[in-house]
């Protein structure tokens, strides 16, 4: 009887020694299998651009709560691009979430300092906030010289917008600068008719004439531009 209990006992202890080695076999397969599956970079990048894609798709339609929330995932995915950021802040702004915007640009800035796409939105977000416009000026400017298209007008027109509320000299010397600048002709004489509106507002009635023949001989109406500005 004390022989068929030692017995007994040993294979008990032997069935828990291959129970364990089972639970540690099956442990290190889980494992190595995990390994095996993780997400290659070319794989996270390309879920990445899919939500990108989408996201663009949704901006165009107007669909800013989808778009954001394609942006996060793709931004989920790589934190490190800026021009996700920069489609993100422009979902927020056109909800009028400028706190989130100016967040997302400021975090565009970060990764790239050059981000000419990242100052001009945190600009229009300061501008939105109603009490920024000293820091939307700071940005528009820096924008303006980050400018990779030189025949881009919409920071000089921003900067010019807003510094009209309160140094009406300032915003003509801005859309100045964008003249002396910008060769394409039928911007250019968008220009002269946004000129000749500040030089209405100064009352120089004689400079806005010459800026309104010289927008009329480039191929534009100037009323047409101040319609589409909300000046008529």
């Amino acid at each position: 009887m004390k022989k068929h209990f030692i017995i007994s006992a040993r294979r008990i202890i032997d069935l828990h020694f291959n129970l364990l080695a089972l639970s540690l076999a099956t442990l290190v397969l889980t494992v190595g299998i995990g390994c095996n599956e993780k997400v290659s970079p070319e794989s996270k990048a390309h879920v990445a651009q899919e939500h990108l894609d989408k996201a663009v798709s949704l901006l165009e339609q107007k669909k800013w709560d989808s778009a954001i929330s394609e942006l996060s995932e793709a931004i989920q995915i790589d934190d490190k691009s800026d021009a996700t950021y920069v489609k993100r802040a422009k979902a927020y702004y056109e909800k009028n979430d400028y706190g989130n915007a100016i967040a997302d640009c400021t975090k565009a800035i970060q990764i790239n300092a050059n981000s000419f796409e990242a100052f001009n939105q945190r600009g229009l977000a300061y501008l939105g906030t109603g009490i920024d416009k000293g820091r939307a000026i700071k940005d528009f400017t820096i924008a303006i010289n980050l400018n990779p298209d030189p025949d881009a007008y919409e920071p000089y027109i921003q900067l010019c917008l807003t510094y009209v509320w309160y140094d009406i000299d300032k915003a003509i010397d801005t859309i100045d600068q964008a003249i002396a600048k910008i060769n394409h002709r039928r911007t250019k004489a968008m220009l002269y008719s946004v000129r000749a509106k500040m030089y209405s507002v100064k009352g120089d009635r004689t400079k806005a004439m010459a800026d309104l023949q010289a927008a009329d001989r480039l191929g534009i109406n100037p009323e047409s531009v101040w319609r589409a500005f909300g000046w008529l």
